[in-house]
């Protein structure tokens, strides 16, 4: 519940991941997430500046409160193969460095791997 009686936006930027979009509707339908608040799904990949940039851009009239970054490419295996990408995924620094000037905390998780 929300307690100051104000909407909660939730922007999901994700990359690729398949059945993201389905997995968040099914817990708007079961009841998950509260009616009065809103998710808005958005592909971006934020490995890439000029979509990161776009996405800033469109956002700049209602700064963020919070960037939780959850993205992860989380495969040792994968990691290792394709380094660059996992460090771009991993460590996003074109959206950190936009969060950062709007003066937007970052929370970052991450796996134990």
């Amino acid at each position: 519940n929300n307690v100051n009686n104000t909407k909660t936006i939730l922007y999901a930027l994700y990359r690729s991941a398949d059945g993201f979009e389905e997995a968040v509707n099914k817990c708007k339908e079961q009841g998950n997430i509260n009616n009065d608040d809103e998710i808005k799904l958005q592909r971006v990949d934020i490995a890439n500046e000029t979509q990161v940039m776009q996405f800033m851009a469109s956002h700049q009239e209602s700064p963020f409160d919070l960037c939780l970054h959850l993205a992860a490419m989380a495969s040792p295996k994968a990691c290792h193969e394709s380094a660059e990408l996992a460090r771009s995924i991993n460590i996003p620094t074109h959206l950190f460095r936009c969060l950062k000037d709007c003066n937007v905390p970052i929370v970052a998780l991450s796996t134990d791997q």
